[in-house]
C-alpha cells in the first residue's frame, strides 16, 4: 500500500514509520507542516492538490487533524490516525464523524467517551513499542553508558508545571478555585477511576466557564463544557500532583534521578540531569 504520512515532530513518528516499512508498505512524507490543525487554508489546499494527483491508499498521522479528516473527506481517502496524548481538544471536533475517518485510540476511556461520534470507525488500540530498535540499543549499552545512567530509582517526562491550563487560570473566585481544589484532593485519593465529571454540580460547572473565561468552542466543535473542566483542567492538575507528590515522597528515601525540562526547583531531593534523547538514551 501506499502511504502518505503527515508529521508534526512528534517522537513516535519514526517508529511508526519503521513499523510500516517493515510490513513493506511505501511511505511518503508529506513535505509541509499544518501551523493550525483546524483551520490552516494554506495547508488544506495543499494537501488536496496533492491527494488529487497522486494516489494514495490512505493518510497518517499521530493523533488527530481535523484538517485532515476535511481534506480526505472531500477527495474520498482514508484518514488514519493514532493517538499517543490524552487528553487532546481535537476529538470534540465534530469532524471525527466523518465516513473517510479511521481513528485509533490508545487510552480506554478515550474510545469509551468518542467511539458513540462514530461507532464504526473509531478503535481501541493501545501503543506499541519499537523492540527491534530498542533490542539494538539495548545491545549497543557501554561501560561509560552503564555508568552515566544507573541508578536506584530514575523518571523521565514531564511534571506537567509547564503546560498545567488550570495553573494558568487568573479569574476563578476564591469559592470556584476552594470547590476545585477539593475535587482535586479527592481524586487523587483513588486510584483507577476517575469521577472528576460526574462530582461536579451544574452550578460549579457554569461558573467555572464564566470565570475562566475561555470563550467559546468554535462552531464545529461539540460542546462538553463539563468533560472540558474535567480533563483539560482539573484532570492535568491531578496529573501533575500525582507527579511532585510522589517524587517527593520517594526522593525522601531514595536518590532520584530524573530527565525533565520541568521546573524542580519545589523538589530539592531531586537530581535532574535536562531532557533524555529519545531515541537512544530513553531506552537505556
Amino acid at each position: 500500500m501506499k502511504i502518505l504520512m503527515i508529521r508534526w515532530k512528534s517522537i513516535c513518528e519514526p517508529d511508526m514509520m519503521a513499523a510500516f516499512a517493515a510490513l513493506g508498505q511505501e511511505v511518503t512524507v508529506w513535505g509541509q507542516e499544518i501551523d493550525d490543525p483546524d483551520y490552516d487554508q494554506k495547508a488544506l489546499h495543499a494537501l488536496a492538490q496533492t491527494l488529487l494527483e497522486n494516489h494514495y491508499d490512505f493518510i497518517f498521522t499521530v493523533d488527530y487533524f481535523p484538517i485532515v479528516a476535511r481534506v480526505c473527506s472531500a477527495v474520498k481517502v482514508r484518514y488514519v490516525s493514532w493517538s499517543v496524548d490524552c487528553p487532546v481538544m481535537q476529538y470534540y471536533s465534530k469532524t471525527l464523524s466523518l465516513p473517510y475517518n479511521r481513528v485509533f485510540l490508545f487510552d480506554y476511556a478515550m474510545y469509551e467517551e468518542f467511539v458513540k461520534e462514530n461507532p464504526e470507525h473509531i478503535y481501541y488500540l493501545p501503543l506499541g513499542t519499537n523492540v527491534k530498535h530498542n533490542d539494538e540499543v539495548m545491545a549497543s549499552i557501554t561501560k561509560e553508558d552503564q555508568k552515566r545512567f544507573t541508578s536506584q530509582v530514575s523518571f523521565i517526562g514531564s511534571l506537567y508545571t509547564e503546560k498545567c491550563r488550570y495553573n494558568q487560570l487568573t479569574g476563578l473566585s476564591e469559592y470556584t478555585r476552594g470547590y476545585a481544589n477539593a475535587l482535586l484532593e479527592a481524586q487523587l485519593l483513588i486510584y483507577g477511576y476517575n469521577f472528576l465529571e460526574e462530582a461536579m454540580t451544574k452550578e460549579f460547572v457554569a461558573r467555572f466557564c464564566e470565570e475562566a473565561d475561555w470563550g467559546q468552542m468554535h462552531e464545529d466543535y461539540r460542546e462538553d463544557d463539563r468533560a472540558l473542566i474535567a480533563q483539560m483542567y482539573l484532570g492535568e492538575k491531578v496529573t501533575e500532583q500525582e507527579r511532585l507528590r510522589l517524587l517527593d515522597r520517594l526522593s525522601r528515601r531514595f536518590p532520584v534521578t530524573i530527565y525533565t525540562q520541568s521546573d524542580v526547583s519545589r523538589l530539592p531531593g531531586l537530581e535532574n540531569r535536562g531532557s533524555a534523547e529519545s531515541r537512544r538514551e530513553m531506552p537505556i
